[in-house]
């Protein structure tokens, strides 16, 4: 190959910058990462931005950064509608698992009232509740989830697209977004709750359930042992143990495992699977 030779000057060298608004402490760094700053680390930029939050009686700055990456100014509206609400109040103040209007108005008040149009983008409250409805309902049946799902699929969308959907939702959506949303939520209202000498509520089981797509939590856990949750179903269906501690679980899968009658209601390719978490375990599978 031969080489270019070019009489033109070269182009004069320009210094790039990368700015992170966060560091920089810039105006387009969010309110809720500026807000976790120590004070002593604000600039005069953000200790302006921040005057408003810090300054109000509404919700105290602790509640404020417990809730982390929960916008600061709908967190104090959020509060005020509550103080000002009585009747929204009587549906906040649940422990355990929340009845469907209970559920619903805590759900639905922090997904409009916590979340920004942009965090809510491609999602709305009735298809979130149709959609956590439809998980709790299946339990686990994933097939009969996707069945379920796919009658409300757009136009534009196949099958493959609901899978992805449904995949994502329960990820993100269960595994994530809810929880924060019912702990931000659990939050506020208990602040607004005890300033008015009225009962404070507990989402923490209804959440842990929401995060474990309403399953058995051992069940979830043995994706970590190499069981996938369908085969985890399958040994559930045939007397597996699914509470108390995860020991008991394994002792129980382990000996269902090694049953012939258990063995010869598995595919060649679940036993393939099945006899690899026991190698994983130190078990010896039983031959057929």
């Amino acid at each position: 190959m031969g080489n270019v030779i070019t009489y033109m000057a070269p182009p004069a060298a320009v210094e790039t910058e990368v700015d992170i608004p966060i560091d920089s402490q810039s105006e387009a760094a969010p309110l809720s990462s500026i807000v976790q700053l120590a004070e002593r680390d604000l600039n005069s930029v953000s200790r302006e931005r921040l005057q408003a939050v810090m300054g109000q009686p509404d919700l105290s700055i602790e509640t404020i950064r417990a809730n982390r990456g929960f916008d600061p100014e709908l967190q104090i509206e959020a509060a005020r509608q509550l103080k000002s609400q009585r009747a929204l109040r009587r549906n906040f103040a649940w422990s355990g698992y929340p009845t469907a209007n209970e559920g619903r108005a805590v759900l639905e008040f922090a997904f409009v009232q916590l979340m920004s149009p942009r965090q809510r983008r491609g999602m709305n409250v009735n298809r979130l509740l149709g959609t956590l409805g439809a998980v709790r309902d299946a339990q686990g049946d994933f097939r009969e989830l996707v069945a379920r799902q796919n009658m409300y699929r757009f136009p534009s969308e196949d099958l493959s697209d609901v899978v992805a959907s449904v995949l994502a939702f329960q990820r993100n959506w269960m595994g994530f977004t809810i929880p924060s949303l019912l702990r931000a939520s659990q939050r506020i209202y208990n602040e607004v709750a005890t300033s008015l000498g009225e009962a404070r509520g507990n989402y923490e089981f209804y959440l842990s359930r929401v995060e474990n797509l309403f399953l058995a939590p051992n069940l979830l856990e043995l994706d970590e042992y190499g069981l996938p949750l369908p085969l985890a179903l399958r040994f559930s269906q045939l007397g597996m143990v699914e509470e108390g501690d995860i020991s008991q679980v394994l002792e129980s899968f382990i000996a269902l495992a090694q049953q012939p009658r258990t063995r010869s209601a598995l595919s060649e390719v679940e036993l393939w699977i099945v006899d690899d978490v026991l190698a994983g375990l130190g078990v010896v599978s039983r031959p057929n």
